[in-house]
């Protein structure tokens, strides 16, 4: 969704719906639509269940993050070579698979690329969720902004749902930028509005390195790292996960060092690691992701026949134990 200075109702509407969306628990796999993508992609119905976890975008740790491991699920998808490797080490015990991200499925499936008339640049804002509250100083960004080399043409500002409710965008909206949201990450349709606004733009602006990051590169947008960093609070992380969100930031910061400054091309260099990011060289057949499904869901339906079991089992005991009080 797109929208400029004079666009306060459409706001609002849209703002609604995103909390409408936002009450509902959304799982890792069905989040920006890669549920959906992959099941299309690989031609299962629309109503296959997918009881599997996924990484959560581009993972950028450097460590398994928490949320992974303690994961119920079995099954494990991963969208690196390096993150197959890591997975593999660790010793877990989950089935490990790996494929490319979901969303260079969907852009092979759609066969996208960046429109020949591309204009203009997409600043994507710094963003938080609802555990991490970034801060940014928006005033320097916004003055960084005007600012950009006339050939970057009018630059809109991406922003994630999270930041939208938090009302970061009406900063932008007051000084004439425009401003799009994708949506809410469980709306299905995220990625198609993602990749739509992404093949109009020539060039790509951030604050930060993100999935954004890989996913501009990747569709052939130079990426330029300007503004000031978010400084991120924890908003309700447990203690050991929030050490581990810190580390993570950490290593990103050191093994994606971006000098600041304005890009106007894709080196090779970047193009080859991006994509390495993004598991543009794996591969996972059709039928192979069919029978990862359906050994996820037999995994699933076992597990569910097992805790039924010891429920019939412990009441079974009960029932005996109490007839035999009864007897004595």
């Amino acid at each position: 969704m797109f929208f400029g200075p004079d666009d306060e109702a459409l706001v609002d509407e849209f703002l609604r719906e995103l909390e409408r969306k936002d009450l509902n628990k959304t799982p890792a796999l069905e989040k920006y639509g890669f549920g959906a993508i992959l099941r299309s992609y690989y031609g299962l119905p629309g109503s296959t269940r997918l009881p599997m976890k996924s990484q959560h975008g581009v993972c950028l740790w450097e460590e398994i993050p928490p949320s992974e491991l303690m994961s119920k699920q079995r099954v494990m998808l991963v969208f690196s070579t390096r993150w197959i490797k890591k997975w593999r080490q660790s010793r877990t015990g989950k089935i490990v698979i790996g494929l490319p991200n979901p969303f260079l499925l969907y852009k092979r499936k759609k066969r996208l690329s960046q429109a020949p008339d591309a204009t203009g640049s997409v600043f994507f804002y710094a963003h938080s969720t609802a555990n991490e509250i970034g801060i940014t100083d928006k005033d320097e960004l916004i003055r960084e902004l005007q600012e950009i080399p006339a050939d970057f043409g009018e630059c809109l500002v991406a922003m994630h749902y999270v930041d939208m409710l938090r009302g970061e965008y009406k900063a932008f909206l007051t000084a004439g930028f425009k401003v799009f949201c994708a949506g809410h990450y469980s709306d299905p349709e995220f990625v198609n509005r993602f990749y739509d606004m992404l093949s109009r733009k020539k060039y790509a602006l951030s604050n930060a390195v993100g999935s954004h990051y890989f996913y501009s590169v990747e569709h052939g947008l130079p990426f330029s790292y300007v503004g000031l960093s978010p400084v991120y609070s924890n908003n309700g992380y447990e203690s050991d996960v929030w050490a581990a969100i810190k580390r993570a930031q950490t290593h990103i910061s050191e093994v994606h060092q971006l000098e600041k400054g304005y890009i106007r091309e894709v080196s090779e260099d970047q193009l080859r690691s991006v994509k390495s990011e993004l598991g543009a060289d794996l591969h996972l057949p059709h039928y192979k992701f069919w029978m990862v499904v359906l050994m996820a869901l037999l995994i699933e339906a076992s597990s569910i026949l097992f805790a039924r079991l010891k429920r019939s089992l412990r009441f079974a005991k009960f029932l005996i134990l109490r007839r035999g009080g009864s007897d004595g």
